[in-house]
């Protein structure tokens, strides 16, 4: 038998399923289709709490805003858009977890900022759509420009 990589063998499992035939080993199909899964609802949610981490920093810590928070804002955006916009599985996971996420970003900037973990909101104060819209995230980077040292 020859054994396939796993793009491999992917496409010929969805050549199969596309053919309304039994794939060859549903087991392998099973736990790779559960960590493709995984994999993805993981990478959407480091780069949420990125995100959320520099929007948080640049909303408490306006003075020191910098080129590189701004930076990071665009490319975590970017990223986590890339994860979401064509998998509704990983955006509702999102969705589901959405105030968890927010809460880890909350904790990672008061000890990135040194600042009382009282002086983030405990609610979160972001909207998903809000996050996921391009519009809305250059208007924030407009308001909340690189501070003038």
């Amino acid at each position: 038998m020859i054994i396939l990589n796993d793009t491999d063998y992917i496409y010929e499992e969805a050549n199969r399923i596309k053919d309304n035939k039994e794939p060859l080993d549903r087991e392998r199909l099973y736990q790779y289709l559960l960590d493709e899964s995984k994999s993805d609802k993981r990478a959407a949610k480091s780069y949420l709490k990125v995100l959320m981490l520099h929007l948080l920093k640049c909303i408490y810590q306006p003075e020191k805003t910098s080129r590189s928070w701004h930076q990071s804002i665009i490319n975590s955006f970017d990223d986590f858009l890339d994860c979401v916009e064509d998998s509704k599985i990983v955006l509702s996971y999102i969705r589901d977890n959405f105030n968890v996420i927010y809460n880890q970003a909350r904790i990672n900037a008061h000890y990135e900022t040194n600042l009382s973990l009282d002086t983030f909101s405990e609610n979160n104060i972001f909207n998903l759509d809000d996050l996921l819209d391009k519009n809305w995230i250059s208007e924030f980077l407009k308001e909340h420009p690189i501070a003038k040292w």
